[in-house]
């Protein structure tokens, strides 16, 4: 099958994720985002018009996030910065979706971008690891006493950020040690065991949970050729199990975390209920976009943790119930079309995931990363796999 220009500007896109904050608000994947958009802008928005589903998701949020600006005066000005991020998000998410559907490999396309940026990324994370050398946009992490050990936060700045990107790649990489040839089953594996590692090694408690799911649902699935998908399981579990017993100090920081704090975590609960009256008084408008940080410290000024840490809190709280109902009819529209598809596994195991990658970080209105997220289900679940070993 040859590689079309669609399929080509999908592993330009990830090669560009590499950047990660670099460039601030000009990160270089919103820069080719909107070049893309103002390009192909008649097939992006004709693509959304036969999608009538996708069409009103994205332009409804895009009004409602617009209007919201005006929900919190008193912030206006950054509000309407926010708006601006957001509106470049469901830009992305359009130009994704619709390059998705226009390409002649699919979800092979994705596999390789998800290559690309892996070994760019994971090349760096060991050398960052065993040497201590962080990029310029790492975050000094000098107030969490945790973080006198090794990590790697790669070009993200925030370590829980790389974590993110790592475990929305890892159901990829399953499904293409499942279905691919040799190749990219070895491949796949390498890549795999290393993103393991880096995401044991930041100590992510939530990112071990997920970690763990997707191996568990990868010993689930039911391979199409039984003896392959047998012998990929053993070898998973084998080489798993062999890295693990020679390499235990990984989990060092992981059994520090939960040892300190288990799962919980109060102040993130806290930040996820202390707003709720604020939002009944405005009869669940929504504080607006971006306006939730500043809602906490008008309202919770001694409180040293301000951000939700949680994707469904964010929209809830910024968006109100409206931008709620949205994101959740979104999934429930791309679930409908999934359950009619032979090959479920790809987005059932991301759908699985999503409520707890909602959970690892903050920003994710802002940030690109969670609309990469949902435009890789959202395509997947409207126009398939597509088998191209």
């Amino acid at each position: 099958m040859i590689l079309s220009k669609y399929d080509f500007y999908i592993i330009i896109i990830f090669l560009f994720l590499t950047f990660g904050i670099l460039g601030g608000a000009f990160q270089p994947i919103r820069i080719i985002s909107i070049i893309l958009f103002l390009y192909y802008s008649p097939l992006i928005i004709n693509n959304l018009k036969q999608n009538k589903s996708q069409f009103y998701f994205v332009s409804f949020l895009g009004i409602y996030s617009f209007f919201s600006i005006f929900l919190y005066i008193e912030n206006i000005k950054e509000s309407f910065i926010s708006f601006i991020y957001i509106l470049i998000n469901l830009i992305f998410y359009s130009v994704f979706i619709t390059f998705y559907k226009e390409s002649n490999l699919k979800f092979k396309s994705i596999v390789i971008g998800v290559y690309v940026f892996l070994t760019i990324s994971l090349s760096y994370s060991i050398y960052e690891i065993t040497t201590g050398n962080h990029l310029s946009t790492n975050l000094d992490h000098g107030i969490e006493s945790l973080m006198n050990r090794s990590y790697s936060s790669f070009s993200f700045g925030n370590y829980n950020t790389y974590v993110m990107i790592l475990i929305m790649m890892l159901p990829i990489l399953i499904y293409s040690i499942i279905n691919y040839n040799i190749k990219n089953k070895i491949y796949s594996l390498i890549l795999f065991f290393l993103a393991s590692y880096v995401i044991i090694i930041n100590g992510s408690r939530t990112g071990a949970v997920l970690l763990l799911l997707t191996l568990g649902l990868f010993l689930l699935n039911r391979s199409k050729n039984f003896v392959y998908g047998l012998i990929s399981k053993i070898v998973v579990l084998g080489l798993g199990f062999s890295l693990l017993i020679q390499n235990m100090n990984v989990f060092d920081t992981l059994f520090l975390r939960l040892s300190n704090s288990g799962f919980e975590s109060a102040g993130r609960v806290e930040n996820l209920t202390l707003p709720i009256n604020g939002l009944i008084s405005n009869v669940f408008l929504g504080f607006g976009i971006g306006n939730y940080q500043f809602y906490m410290l008008e309202n919770y000024p001694n409180k040293l943790i301000l951000a939700p840490h949680n994707f469904f809190g964010e929209i809830f709280y910024e968006l109100g119930l409206f931008g709620l109902i949205l994101i959740l009819y979104n999934l429930y529209s791309s679930t409908v079309l999934a359950i009619k598809r032979n090959d479920k596994f790809i987005f059932f195991t991301f759908l699985l995931i999503f409520p707890f990658f909602c959970m690892i970080n903050s920003g994710y209105l802002m940030g690109v990363y969670v609309w990469l997220y949902l435009a890789i289900m959202t395509s997947v679940a409207y126009f398939g796999v597509k088998d191209v070993r």
